[in-house]
């Protein structure tokens, strides 16, 4: 068998036990749906049934960063979180549910069983075994590393003032600090994010710095790291802040011979500590300053408030199973490909349409159309039901599952690393990865495209150019192993 051809078929021990786990866990599934139990306990079994096929692939697997770790994240905050939350406190949620009762997210709950198990197919059997990418690189050049990274941190400097001056300047209080925070022109925004991909670039030269260069570099890659934080602090983006640290990670993983997993676990409560910590701020912001408890960050059951922000994901898949077809039609595709006008800008084009969070946040809540804060986005098995009923949800699942396997297969580092395959592989799997269990499809294409056009060319450059059809001997840049 040709192990360099994209499409070798291969099925390992992990894949033959995620296999046999979703030939249990789907029909475990309709049995607890059906069954005359309380609501509360059903949702609770149907989350677990959808992510134990994910939790038996990642652990099968041995790799701490392994390409289902991505899978699991997303599930976590967007659908087992959530649901745990529903399930404990359902009361607090009959505002988003329109005052049904719990038993009203069974079926929904159900039909993203059935996504997972379709995701988790195309994963299993079609997961890419290749360890090194069809265009290889050269050996990483520190100098221009750095250089790429400082014109990154510049440009972003620049694009944090104009969105500072656009969006009502240096925040004067607490409550003022995370508040939902939209620029008149998105490409401000993007330019401000240049502050996070010239970090990225910055911690990889870091970490592969010699070590008489360790101390200029650690310097450098600190004083781009502040402000790259801060950023989505601002604009009080959870998501974002916690990817850009998760690809952090990652890449210190990768590339620190010194960091393993059992490290990086100690850093899980620092992570929902900033989480819960922005969304206080968030919830100040709204109610005013008496509002912010900054007591409860320290409590134990502040665990489950870092998933409070994203119930909504569930719900509003739950209420378009309920709409879809005798409420609201088909969309036949549409919805899936709003992410292609993206780069038009509304003052050019502004009946350009909005994205469906937008949409149903109009079309459920009857929240104001353009409004910060208004969009009522749907986990993404609720997109695709919304486009083509069930067999989308089975047929993008699978089509979705292909390309986690095979990308994140390809991009997957072995024991000889090299930065910028690394940097790939961060940017593929916290932006597109954990974007395929958690809201619809358009968003995740245009996150993920937007740290694809500017990191590539970033990274090719930094690599010293690229060559085609043969393995460099320059590719290697240092062996590790992360067995642990």
């Amino acid at each position: 068998m040709n192990n360099n051809n994209f499409f070798t078929y291969q099925l390992d021990k992990s894949d033959l036990t995620t296999i046999v786990t979703l030939i249990f866990a789907l029909p475990l599934s309709v049995v607890v749906a059906i069954a005359p139990v309380s609501a509360n306990g059903t949702l609770v079994v149907l989350a677990i049934c959808g992510g134990a096929p994910i939790a038996v692939k990642y652990v099968s697997g041995g790799d701490f960063f392994a390409p289902t770790a991505f899978l699991g994240l997303g599930y976590l905050i967007s659908v087992f979180g959530p649901v745990l939350d529903i399930a404990a406190f359902g009361p607090d949620d009959r505002r988003l549910l329109l005052g049904n009762d719990p038993e009203y997210l069974v079926l929904p709950m159900l039909l993203i069983v059935v996504y997972v198990a379709a995701l988790m197919t195309g994963v299993a059997l079609w997961s890419g075994r290749e360890r090194r990418p069809p265009v290889t690189m050269g050996r990483w050049n520190h100098e221009r590393a750095r250089c790429i990274g400082l014109v990154f941190v510049s440009i972003g400097t620049v694009g944090f003032l104009a969105l500072l001056l656009t969006t009502g300047g240096i925040p004067t209080s607490l409550s003022d600090l995370s508040t939902k925070r939209r620029p008149p022109n998105e490409y401000i925004r993007w330019t401000a994010q240049f502050l996070q991909y010239g970090s990225i670039i910055l911690f990889a030269n870091y970490l592969t710095s010699s070590l008489s260069q360790r101390w200029t570099s650690g310097i450098l890659f600190g004083l781009s790291f502040l402000p790259a934080t801060f950023l989505p602090f601002y604009t009080s983006q959870r998501s974002t802040l916690l990817l850009f640290l998760i690809a952090l990670l990652v890449i210190a993983y990768y590339l620190d011979e010194q960091v393993t997993g059992a490290k990086l676990v100690s850093v899980v409560p620092t992570g929902i500590f900033l989480s819960n910590a922005m969304l206080q701020f968030r919830k100040a912001s709204w109610q005013g300053a008496s509002a912010l408890e900054v007591g409860n960050l320290l409590r134990p059951e502040s665990l489950i408030g870092f998933f409070e922000a994203n119930r909504g994901n569930v719900v509003a898949h739950a209420h378009i199973l309920h709409m879809v077809p005798e409420e609201s039609g088909y969309r036949f595709g549409s919805t899936l490909f709003t992410w292609a006008v993206f780069p038009v800008p509304r003052a050019v084009w502004p009946s350009k349409p909005i994205n469906l969070g937008q949409q149903l946040g109009v079309l459920i809540y009857a929240r104001g159309e353009g409004i910060v804060g208004s969009g009522t986005p749907p986990f993404i098995a609720g997109e695709l039901y919304l486009n083509f009923g069930i067999v989308g949800v089975l047929v993008g699942g699978l089509v979705l599952g292909v390309i986690v396997g095979k990308v994140m297969g390809y991009l997957r580092p072995s024991s000889a690393t090299n930065p910028g395959l690394v940097i790939f592989y961060s940017i593929f799997a916290t932006q597109f990865v954990v974007g395929t269990m958690r809201g619809d499809f358009s968003p995740t294409m245009v996150n993920t495209l937007k740290w694809v056009v500017v990191m590539v060319p970033a990274v090719i450059f930094a690599a010293g150019g690229i060559q085609i059809g043969r393995v460099n001997s320059n590719y290697v840049i240092s062996s590790t192993d992360k067995s642990d």
